[in-house]
């Protein structure tokens, strides 16, 4: 994927900011911006299409990384299993948020019967 073509996504595709990534990892929020920074330097990307701004609870604007897929996965791949776990486990809701409920299999009668059509069968 290009990264004109990834910046793209990441403006109606789900993202994942750095301050999740801290809080889901375990990490500092200035070292997982440290590890994106270097995994942007790495992939040849200026990271200007993610960069972003938050205001901390003492009202200063301060930088973050909102994240595509692909780079959030990229970047923890290099941190531990459980952190990686917990990163992929949230991508996990976030795609299903984006997918909405799942279409019940028809061919499974109690299934079936969940979605609204168990009254108009007649056996």
């Amino acid at each position: 994927m290009t990264h004109a073509l990834s910046a793209a996504l990441a403006a109606t595709a789900p993202t994942m900011s750095s301050l999740e990534i801290a809080e889901r990892t375990g990490k500092e929020h200035k070292n997982v911006m440290r590890d994106i920074r270097a995994m942007l330097a790495h992939l040849g990307d200026t990271g200007l299409s993610f960069e972003r701004s938050y205001t901390d609870s003492t009202g200063r604007s301060l930088p973050c990384f909102n994240l595509p897929k692909r780079e959030c996965i990229i970047l923890v791949t290099g941190y531990s299993i459980p952190m990686r776990a917990a990163v992929v486990d949230r991508w996990a809701e976030l795609e299903a948020q984006v997918a909405g409920p799942a279409l019940p299999n028809f061919a499974n009668p109690a299934e079936a019967a969940r979605a609204g059509l168990g009254g108009t069968l007649r056996g």
